[in-house]
This record gives C-alpha cells, structure tokens and sequence, in this order.
C-alpha cells in the first residue's frame, strides 16, 4: 500500500498513513532497539479505509541496521524435496504405480 497506493486484499485505494512516534510511555508498534524508550525504530502504518487492512512499514532505512543488529534473523525454511521417480527396473514402474503414494502397493504383482 506503501509503495502502491491499493490495498493487495481489497484493491481499494483509499489509503490512510498513520505515523508512527515515541512518547514517554512508548506509542505505537514502534520497535524497541535499546535500552530506552527513545531507542525506538519508528514503524508507520498504512490502513485501507475500505477494508481495514493494515501494513506496517520501518520509518527509516537505518533503523533496519539496528533491528538486524538486535534480533535474530529468520531462516529461510528449506524447499520440499522432489518427488523420487522409479527406477526403470522396479516391478511397479510398469504397472505405472506411484511409489510415493503412501496407499501404493510397492511390493508388486
């Protein structure tokens, strides 16, 4: 919405930013980097009028270095393995079984 002007869930374009900003309470989603209620990383926010939806951005590029630097990082969770084929031999390969198919029956004719 940010970057876009349309809301990806509903398309629609009436888009509201509410900035974000720290008090001496703390407001906002804003990121705590430090030890103190200034060391925030500023969070703004982006809410469609039409359907409510809302995105959360980091105010400043710099601040990015800062969350980095305090919490740990996602793994990128690895791809699924890809299905095995047959060998060309298997007694199953011929009677066009799947052998990943938990209810094939792989011992054969």
């Amino acid at each position: 919405m940010k970057n876009s002007g349309k809301c990806p869930k509903c398309g629609g374009s009436r888009i509201s930013t509410v900035p974000g900003k720290t008090g001496a309470y703390g407001s906002g989603p804003n990121i705590y980097v430090g030890m103190w209620a200034w060391s925030t990383a500023q969070v703004n926010r982006y809410v469609c009028l039409e359907c409510g939806f809302v995105e959360h951005w980091v105010a400043s590029p710099e601040d990015l270095g800062h969350i980095a630097e305090r919490f740990e990082s996602v793994a990128a969770e690895p791809p699924a393995p890809a299905p095995m084929a047959p060998p060309d031999d298997a007694p199953w390969a011929e009677a066009n079984i799947d052998p990943n198919d938990p209810d094939a029956d792989l011992k054969g004719p």
